[in-house]
């Protein structure tokens, strides 16, 4: 079986009856951070630092 993407699949109609749950992956890090400890613990700056790891490209054009 071939593999491909979500969204490919998405795009060929594979996801047509699937109803759509939208959220905020904000709200799911801070279920994280809950049991690490780390609620209210992690600065802005931190957060800056983190997501210039991850996306140099767009950090530069994100709000600090």
């Amino acid at each position: 079986m071939a593999r491909i993407l979500p969204r490919q699949a998405a795009a060929a109609g594979a996801s047509r009856d699937v109803e759509l749950l939208a959220g905020h992956t904000r709200d799911e890090q801070r279920l994280f951070t809950v049991f690490t400890g780390l609620l209210g613990q992690v600065t802005p700056e931190e957060v800056q630092t983190a997501a210039s790891r991850r996306s140099p490209r767009r950090n530069s054009t994100c709000p600090p």
